[in-house]
């Protein structure tokens, strides 16, 4: 899962009040736990995951279940965690040797359930070997290149994954050299690098395995005459602040080894998901609070959705994680910023629409469907806490993070979308946000801290001044 700093909705906490882009919400919460339930985290939201939820300490960035479904498997800012379904618990942790653990994205299992890959944070793709009785090890690791920079080399940043259908072959998104890895899985080398858009992030295969859809994270080249910044010695389209205004979707043919079509999605492309006929390319558009659907036959955009609690929320929803039901009629959304699933209705004979919503942990970041049951795992779960190996142990530390995974039963949940719904409205406080948005009012005498943008306040400058080496989610 990427890290989007200004993607939260209710972003900033302030002398006691809770500014949501540029509006003021009274009475801010008090961080931690709630007396009737849930916590209050940083950005003020309450978060009370639905279901059957699983907290341990990592950051869970993406998910896959074995082929039987006994086992889910996560990955995490030092490897992999393997929880148990049965009985609903991490049953192993199996740290990566090297490179800081995980990447943001990019996980798969092999059909006979054998075999895990996982790209890491530097320039490895980890083999995982599991043994009959489920114990994780790593086999080998297969090496990434990065690009060149100036006189050096450097990481890649692998982030997706897609095989073949005869599991021989991997593509591998490169996210600095912005290319797609082919590998031959059983020896470990790269026999080809197919160029894509800037920053790829994901990657599918069409149904007949002669094409691969990717979403570039910082989409097209850059035209002649445009404000550039540099990412890893690309120049990217960005607009005054240095943020990238491309995203995109790039169509390689595998054959040729060259991208055929390039097609502008919303900003920050990142998941992608194809239904099950390869006639739809669904993309979560994460820096611009929207999916885009794709026409994969004609190569060009079908219909963009906004997906908000609020459409006339500020922006910051981020999402970023994809999920389609068996019958492909409905499209499950993680926010990142809302700490919810949209639910969409994306049946044909309908344009696209959010039917509601379900209350998650603190950002969700991966989904996947399994035996009627939504899997949904949060980034940051319940914020910086830890679970001590002892009760007794009451230390804290600047480097605990708690992640979480939930599964929700999706047979009962027409009848609960509604609740659900209102629950995620409440807890991420968004009719306060609405009425803090209001036009400010002529004549109000100055206050700390003004109920409405442009009304008056006795203060010019604010200085935070956060105590001792924590996070600013413990503070």
């Amino acid at each position: 899962m990427p890290h989007f700093p200004n993607r939260l909705l209710l972003p900033l906490l302030a002398g006691g009040a809770l500014i949501a882009g540029a509006g003021y919400v009274a009475s801010t919460p008090r961080l931690g736990v709630v007396k009737d339930g849930g916590y209050t985290v940083a950005t003020g939201q309450r978060v009370r995951p639905v279901g059957d939820t699983l907290t341990y300490n990592g950051r869970p960035v993406d998910m896959v279940a074995a082929p039987d479904g006994k086992t889910v498997y996560l990955k995490d800012e030092k490897g992999l965690v393997r929880v148990d379904a049965a009985s609903w618990k991490v049953s192993q942790s199996l740290p990566f040797p090297k490179e800081g653990g995980g990447s943001l994205h990019g996980l798969l299992v092999s059909r006979d359930g054998r075999t895990i890959l996982a790209t890491g944070a530097g320039s490895s793709l980890w083999v995982v070997r599991v043994a009959d009785d489920g114990q994780l090890a790593v086999e080998r690791s297969i090496l990434l290149p990065g690009p060149t920079v100036g006189e050096k080399s450097g990481p890649s940043y692998p982030c997706g994954i897609a095989v073949s259908a005869d599991e021989k072959t991997l593509y591998v998104c490169l996210s600095r050299k912005n290319a797609v890895a082919v590998v031959d899985i059983s020896s470990g080398f790269v026999t080809r690098e197919i160029p894509t858009g800037i920053a790829p992030y994901d990657v599918a295969l069409s149904p007949d395995g002669a094409f691969a859809w990717v979403s570039n994270w910082g989409g097209r080249l850059a035209k002649s005459g445009e404000r550039t910044g540099d990412s890893s010695g690309t120049p990217v389209p960005v607009d005054e602040r240095g943020v990238a205004t491309s995203g995109s979707v790039s169509l390689l043919e595998l054959a040729t080894g060259k991208e055929v079509a390039q097609i502008e999605t919303g900003l920050h492309a990142s998941d992608l998901l194809l239904g099950a006929d390869g006639r739809t390319l669904y993309v979560a558009n994460a820096n611009q609070d929207t999916v885009s659907l794709v026409d994969t036959n004609k190569r060009r955009l079908r219909s963009t959705v906004i997906v908000k609690p609020d459409a006339s929320l500020p922006f910051g929803s981020a999402p970023n994680a994809l999920a389609l039901s068996a019958n492909g009629d409905t499209l499950y959304v993680g926010c990142g910023g809302n700490n919810a699933v949209a639910v969409l209705d994306v049946s044909p004979a309908k344009e696209p629409t959010v039917r509601g919503w379900i209350p998650t942990a603190w950002y969700p970041g991966s989904l996947l469907i399994r035996d009627e049951q939504l899997y949904v795992t949060c980034v940051k779960g319940y914020g910086s806490r830890h679970i001590p190996a002892k009760e007794s142990d009451k230390r804290r530390s600047v480097y605990w993070v708690q992640g979480t995974v939930s599964r929700v039963p999706l047979a009962p949940l027409p009848g609960k979308l509604d609740a659900y719904t209102k629950q995620v409205l409440a807890d991420a406080r968004v009719p306060e946000v609405l009425r803090s948005r209001e036009k400010g009012r002529s004549g109000r005498p100055p206050v700390p801290v003004p109920e409405r943008t442009g009304e008056p306040s006795v203060f010019e400058h604010v200085v935070y001044i956060v105590k001792e080496n924590r996070t600013y989610d413990q503070v």
